[in-house]
């Protein structure tokens, strides 16, 4: 029955650093007491030993894992620093400084709308209702007068600029066609 066991957990990349140069240091001192530093053995001994130390980390790095994370490639392992309880202690609390800010804001996003809204509406009735008695309203200090003097000639305006305006309604779809026509040709006669 296969069963799982745990990987060899370590807090820091420095930790795997202090481990490999420890086995090569001592296999360097083991290596240089028992041969002779420029025996031909000893360079072969050495180019074994080297190939060992690899083999040994390369079949050991799946088994290893760095503040919970495995240990992937030899270049990972300058990638992760080793987890820092105040530090993710000073990052919550700024997260939940950011919350309580958005939420100040949203609140006061809908505080001045409205206030503004309660505002504008008041003026506005107070406006028209002035309008239909015939007053003038007071706005900033000046006056402003009931009805236009020109109030004839606007309206005609007016009219005439909705009947403009229903004019082009009807007429639109069919100007939208003959362009759409149009660029059809254009298109078969560039094409030729």
């Amino acid at each position: 029955m296969a069963t799982a066991h745990r990987k060899i957990e370590l807090q820091s990349p420095d930790d795997l650093t202090y481990l490999l140069t420890n086995l090569q240091s001592r296999a360097t001192a083991l290596l240089a007491q028992n041969f002779p530093p420029h025996d031909a053995l000893h360079a072969a001994v050495s180019s074994a030993l080297q190939s060992y130390i690899s083999t040994l980390y390369a079949l050991a790095r799946p088994n290893l894992a760095i503040n919970g994370v495995d240990v992937h490639d030899a270049w990972a392992l300058d990638s992760y620093e080793p987890f820092d309880a105040k530090l993710a202690e000073r990052v919550m609390a700024a997260a939940a400084e950011v919350e309580a800010e958005t939420l100040r804001v949203a609140q006061m996003r809908r505080e001045v709308a409205a206030c503004a809204a309660g505002r504008v509406g008041g003026a506005l009735v107070a406006g028209v209702r002035a309008l239909e008695i015939g007053e003038g309203v007071v706005e900033g200090g000046e006056e402003v007068v009931g009805g236009l003097e020109r109030q004839a000639e606007v309206e005609g305006t007016w009219e005439e600029a909705v009947g403009v305006l229903k004019g082009v309604k009807v007429d639109l779809p069919a100007t939208a066609a003959k362009l759409e026509r149009a660029k059809a040709a254009v298109e078969y006669v560039e094409s030729r």
